[in-house]
């Protein structure tokens, strides 16, 4: 629960955010610029963190610190763009969301960018951060699921792995609603993916799309437990898949649902077999 005096200084600085503005911009200036010259990334991860309660209470305070976030995304520093990349990330899908892409139309699309970037570890950042943005930013689908997409097809199979990971741990309503029935075929398409091992988690995501529910919700992990009477938990995966297919609940008679999703058991079942055929 806030205490009485949190209340009291959010009040204060949403009162005062156009006098408190420049100062704000100015100690972050000086955090950040100073902290990182010095290789001290933990107190620049500090102002990052700092910057992301502000924008839940404040956000008005951060008026000419967002485009100082977008500079750090330029940067040469793998660790400066990877804060500036996660912290703008949460930002975007924070209930504020679609207001700041709207003021910030700039500072989104190089964000954007960074889908790009050349250090795997900060493309990994920017899918991790999706999901709150696919589940809160729906006003910008059409520009997150093209993105998405075109990281499905990254040259590292652990982004590729990641972006299927994301798309199976979607709720009923944000993956019926808010994602197309192409993207979710360009999921399960990763199924054939021919780098060992990565097939297993588009398989794993589209089984888990083929049975959510207003109230069947199962996680990918519950459904990877699944397991018939006899096999034992630390068989082969192909197995807990095909359980999984086979004790599937209908889409609750929802025909939005059936036609969003009862094309996937068959894929599934191609997929599994094919994958199989080529290992």
């Amino acid at each position: 629960m806030e205490q009485p005096s949190y209340r009291l200084a959010v009040q204060v600085c949403n009162a005062t955010s156009d006098k408190l503005q420049r100062h704000v911009c100015q100690y972050f200036t000086d955090v950040i610029v100073d902290r990182a010259r010095e290789e001290e990334y933990d107190e620049v991860q500090t102002a990052h963190d700092l910057i992301q309660q502000l924008n839940r209470a404040c956000p008005s305070l951060l008026h000419n610190v967002v485009p100082q976030l977008e500079e750090e995304l330029r940067v040469e520093e793998v660790q400066l763009r990877t804060m500036a990349t996660q912290t703008l990330g949460e930002m975007f899908s924070d209930k504020h969301g679609h207001d700041l892409v709207v003021k910030y139309q700039s500072t989104w699309n190089h964000w954007l960018g960074r889908k790009n970037d050349k250090s795997v570890a900060i493309r990994a950042t920017w899918v991790g951060t999706m999901k709150g943005i696919v589940t809160n930013l729906t006003q910008m689908h059409e520009a997150t699921e093209a993105a998405l997409a075109s990281k499905l097809l990254d040259p590292d199979d652990k982004i590729r792995a990641a972006v299927c990971k994301l798309y199976g741990e979607l709720d009923y309503e944000t993956a019926l609603h808010h994602v197309s029935v192409d993207q979710l075929k360009a999921v399960a398409g990763r199924g054939l993916d021919k780098k060992v091992g990565l097939f297993v988690e588009p398989l794993w995501t589209t089984a888990n799309m083929s049975h959510i529910g207003k109230r069947e919700g199962r996680s990918i992990q519950s459904s990877r437990e699944a397991v018939q009477p006899g096999i034992p938990r630390n068989a082969s995966t192909r197995t807990p898949l095909h359980v999984t297919i086979l004790t599937c609940p209908s889409e609750n008679n929802d025909p939005a649902a059936i036609a969003h999703f009862a094309w996937i058991p068959k894929t599934l079942l191609h997929n599994a077999a094919v994958s199989r055929d080529l290992r």
